[in-house]
């Protein structure tokens, strides 16, 4: 399957499972509350990524979502190889977060966020 972008809702299996793979899940929201609302009722929380021209938005964003990584105005956030993978909720799986110095702190709760 080539690169496939998904406009989806939640309580379809594309947008509750975890998939890995080159897809993409977009939703359009009312607002910032009701985006993180969704992401935070997910029961994975691997990655979210916000595109936003509000810095306030952004900060919040890192704050409040419940996921190992997020991202802001990238597609996905995970720059370089020792950057922590922080998963939390179900996505936590083995030892996916010990990557270079990161594996020393393999049970702290970490979030990595790229900008």
């Amino acid at each position: 399957m080539g690169p496939t972008v998904f406009e989806a809702e939640p309580g379809m299996k594309v947008f509750d499972e975890e998939v890995f793979g080159p897809v993409r899940c977009i939703k359009s929201v009312k607002n910032f509350d009701e985006a993180v609302s969704i992401i935070n009722r997910n029961r994975y929380g691997h990655t979210a990524v916000i595109y936003t021209e509000s810095g306030k938005y952004a900060r919040d964003f890192i704050r409040i979502v419940n996921t190992g990584q997020v991202g802001i105005n990238v597609g996905t956030p995970a720059p370089i190889a020792f950057y922590p993978v922080g998963e939390r909720k179900i996505s936590f799986y083995s030892s996916t977060r010990g990557r270079a110095n990161d594996a020393i702190d393999f049970y702290s709760d970490k979030k990595s966020s790229s900008i």
